[in-house]
């Protein structure tokens, strides 16, 4: 396996990690968004500190994602986006 195939391995695995992080807690809004008495009743504290925990782990996902990306010594994204440009280019 060569560095750019396992470069694209890693940053696949933190991209599918982001979704992986982000679903469960964008469900898990709920008790906050629609509870009228959150604030003031007895909330699902629990609950919204799980959703605060995966949203922290949704967002190092997502740096990390970038960084695999473009921190590599030769990054994948503008080595593709540099030749589709050129290719582009009418002149």
């Amino acid at each position: 396996m060569d560095a750019a195939q396992r470069t694209a391995r890693i940053a696949g695995v933190w991209f599918i990690l982001t979704f992986a992080f982000s679903i469960p807690a964008a469900l898990l809004y709920d008790p906050v968004l629609n509870d009228a008495n959150y604030i003031l009743g007895a909330g699902a504290d629990a609950q919204v500190r799980l959703e605060a925990l995966l949203e922290i782990l949704t967002a190092i996902a997502n740096i990390a994602t970038a960084v695999v990306l473009f921190l590599r010594p030769a990054p994948l994204i503008t080595e593709t986006a540099s030749g589709s440009a050129r290719e582009a280019d009418p002149a």
